[in-house]
């Protein structure tokens, strides 16, 4: 089946052109070549269920061939899979004739002898990022995936005020935004949640994937699941804590002063008193 008569999704698309760009650039387009899931995501800028779920359906339309990797031991391995039969010249200025798998003429008087019309190579919706510094810039193309936008904005908050995003941060804000998804928040809106996060850690200048996760966890166990709600709570707090100062009256010294003397004042004349007191009755 030819490339363009397949039903085939953008995210499909962009995930068999890097694949058929990576292994093309190697010259392993015949065989079987290594490549690590992160760099597929970090590139394609999917999230890992629309990866597996891209990967699967271009494995059972036979576009690729696909073998999983052992853990710490050995990384994926892929295979583009050939949309066209192999042709093979006795000598010049004949026509082609098809070859078996053995190599050898297929006598098969059923088969044509003159070259069929090429397979027309598919040009994609769009240019991710590149994989490799071989690839051939295309213009005039549309990024229609919004979705891919938004988490390619969050990467790049948190490299400007964190710092740089290995696979593993990279998959945990997946992870991070995917959690949200599930309270009923879009994809914009569950990016924005973990943004807010970020921005409260630069905020206290805490450059730590640590901190936001906890951040992002706090919110989760306080069944806060949209900024709304987030931006009311820490409202709420930070007016808790201004309301709840306790406020210190300055002591006025002066006074406590003129009270002082005032005391010992009539302590002298309370003494004076019973003095003279004692003298009168002596007389």
């Amino acid at each position: 089946m030819k490339l363009y008569e397949i039903s085939i999704t953008a995210n499909q698309n962009n995930l068999y052109r890097e694949l058929l760009d990576y292994g093309n650039d190697r010259s392993d387009l015949d065989d079987y070549f290594h490549l690590k899931n992160d760099a597929l995501l970090s590139i394609t800028g999917m999230s890992k269920s629309t990866f597996v779920d891209s990967r699967r359906s271009l494995v059972q339309m036979d576009l690729i061939e696909y073998k999983k990797g052992r853990k710490d031991k050995d990384t994926p391995q892929y295979k583009i899979v050939k949309l066209y039969q192999d042709f093979k010249s006795t000598k010049k200025g004949d026509n082609f004739v098809p070859t078996n798998n053995t190599g050898t003429k297929n006598d098969d008087k059923s088969v044509p002898t003159s070259v069929p019309e090429p397979v027309p190579t598919p040009v994609p919706e769009t240019v991710p990022k590149e994989l490799t510094s071989t690839r051939h810039k295309q213009t005039n193309t549309k990024h229609h995936h919004n979705d891919d936008d938004e988490f390619k904005n969050l990467l790049t908050l948190y490299q400007q005020n964190i710092g740089a995003t290995s696979p593993i941060v990279i998959e945990n804000l997946r992870y991070a935004v995917d959690d949200f998804k599930q309270h009923d928040n879009s994809e914009k809106q569950a990016t924005e949640i973990v943004q807010e996060a970020i921005k409260i850690a630069t905020f206290n200048n805490v450059h730590s994937w640590k901190y936001i996760n906890t951040t992002l966890m706090n919110w989760q166990n306080d069944s806060l699941f949209t900024l709304a709600n987030i931006r009311a709570d820490q409202k709420r707090r930070t007016s808790k804590r201004s309301g709840g100062r306790r406020v210190e009256v300055a002591t006025d010294w002066d006074k406590v002063k003129a009270k002082k003397m005032s005391n010992n004042s009539n302590e002298l004349q309370e003494r004076l008193a019973k003095i003279r007191g004692k003298q009168d009755a002596t007389n």
